[in-house]
């Protein structure tokens, strides 16, 4: 049996192994009375288009898939594709569901186009 690098019991080590422990294997997304479990940090494409969220071009450009989060400390930092598609109007609270990735439990609510 192979034993353990003598890293392991230093305190960093440690640290890494709880910070690992406490990533949760699946979160939900919830969008307007509909719930799903995901993966954290990968893509909700999927579950978004069939929580109703339209899409078209999957890549940041189009806009087609604007969503409002509702609890922005659960969602990964904007992407550069974010931020050149909102430009100076970003706001914590509009995002891409094509872009967006969970870290924790998070709600959403489609944002028609025309707004």
């Amino acid at each position: 049996m192979a034993s353990l690098p003598a890293s392991v019991g230093s305190s960093s080590a440690s640290h890494r192994i709880l910070s690992a422990a406490t990533v949760p294997s699946k979160v939900n997304l919830r969008c307007e009375g509909e719930s799903l479990k995901v993966l954290p940090r990968s893509s909700i494409i999927k579950e978004a288009e069939w929580l109703g969220v339209p899409f078209n071009c999957k890549e940041g450009i189009c806009g087609h898939c604007r969503v409002s989060v509702l609890n922005k400390n659960s969602v990964t930092p904007f992407t550069e594709q974010e931020k050149a598609y909102f430009g100076k109007a970003i706001s914590s609270k509009k995002r891409l569901a094509c872009q967006l990735k969970l870290t924790g439990d998070t709600e959403i609510e489609r944002i028609s186009l025309s707004t």
